[in-house]
């Protein structure tokens, strides 16, 4: 986690969110207080090894990793996506609900009732083909007009196009236009449309399945829910084993459809890193830059 963690806040201009003097000191050393930390742990775990437990104790160590791939690593994704504006933050979020919605009125109002007594999936007896199909329809046609009831300014601004223009004045910045803005002729879907009907693709073909894999875990070990202080959905990961897979899939669309100027993007970088420079050391980047 905190290797993670650290390294996205590591960023030039992230650093900022910080007001402890403390962590901000300890930046620069994510990278080594985390192999420290690791090296700490492995000693422990090595240490506290029992003859006769070490089936045990390895199944718990495996079940430890696990968590750390599947919830630790992609939770991470929250982290880059919001830094890209609170839209890709949102939008995944709305896309999973509005499918798990749909797809229960669906299988609740036409379960059985047009594919027959077909099984979806024996670990989860209770979904149907009906529930799936139109839950992923419904949740394609959200994807395309929901861009547009959050295509506001204070949530499609990345954190850099917020810190250029100042944190009190974020009314001023600019989202990409070419995902945010009007098409040149002011006619046919925003650019965002179009990414947002892929994620909603996604939503309702893949990610479904990270709660189907949740499902055979409690399966296994004979649970309902992985938790109850949610009355009547279970617990956290009840509610989540869809938004992990979602938040990843979306960071890896961002970086690979949408953030598609990597020079724009560095230079944003450098011109972050700049400003964290002292006056002293931001005169001798102009004079260099100057001489050539």
């Amino acid at each position: 986690v905190l290797l993670s963690y650290g390294q996205a806040l590591s960023k030039p201009g992230a650093s900022q969110l910080i007001r402890s003097k403390l962590l901000l000191s300890c930046l620069p050393y994510v990278e080594f207080i985390s192999f420290v930390l690791y090296s700490i742990l492995l000693v422990g775990t090595v240490l506290t090894l029992r003859p006769g437990k070490y089936k045990y104790q390895m199944g718990q160590l495996a079940w430890t990793m696990a968590v750390i791939v599947i919830v630790v690593a992609q939770v991470n994704s929250f982290i880059e996506n919001i830094f890209n504006g609170l839209f890709w933050f949102l939008f995944p979020f709305v896309l999973v609900a509005v499918n798990d919605t749909f797809a229960y009125f669906s299988g609740f109002f036409l379960g059985r009732k047009v594919f027959g007594d077909r099984t979806f999936l024996t670990i989860s007896p209770n979904k149907t083909w009906e529930g799936f199909i139109g839950g992923g329809l419904c949740t394609i046609v959200a994807g395309f007009f929901v861009p547009l009831l959050l295509n506001h300014k204070y949530l499609t601004c990345s954190f850099e196009a917020i810190e250029a223009v100042g944190f009190s004045n974020v009314a001023a910045c600019v989202p990409d236009p070419d995902v945010f803005g009007p098409n040149p002729d002011g006619k046919g879907p925003l650019g965002v449309q179009y990414h947002g009907m892929c994620l909603a693709f996604f939503a309702s073909t893949v990610a479904p399945f990270g709660g189907f894999f949740a499902s055979a875990i409690k399966r296994a070990y004979g649970l309902k829910d992985f938790a109850n202080w949610i009355p009547g959905h279970g617990g956290f990961m009840d509610r989540f084993d869809c938004q992990f897979l979602m938040a990843l899939a979306t960071f890896v669309h961002l970086t690979t459809f949408v953030l598609k100027d990597p020079v724009h993007e560095d230079v944003s970088k450098l011109v972050a890193a700049a400003q964290q420079l002292s006056p002293a050391a931001r005169e001798t980047l102009r004079a260099a830059l100057t001489r050539r």
